[in-house]
């Protein structure tokens, strides 16, 4: 009997890593994807951030 509940332990546990694993994969997929938004999201920012500042230079020459 010991050794049944031990087989039936380690083949539960054994689906439960499975299972974790294939959890964790698909988690991982989804952080690369959101910092590839991200990334995305930062290049924007940054041009609109360069845009802004050459208008902010242009009228401050302008009123020069």
């Amino acid at each position: 009997m010991k050794h049944t509940l031990l087989i039936l332990y380690i083949l539960i546990t054994s689906g439960a890593l499975v299972l974790l694993n294939n959890s964790l994969k698909e988690t991982q997929e989804a952080l690369k994807a959101s910092f590839e938004i991200l990334e995305h999201h930062n290049d924007v920012i940054n041009d609109h951030r360069e845009a802004i500042i050459n208008v902010h230079k242009f009228l401050k020459g302008y009123q020069s």
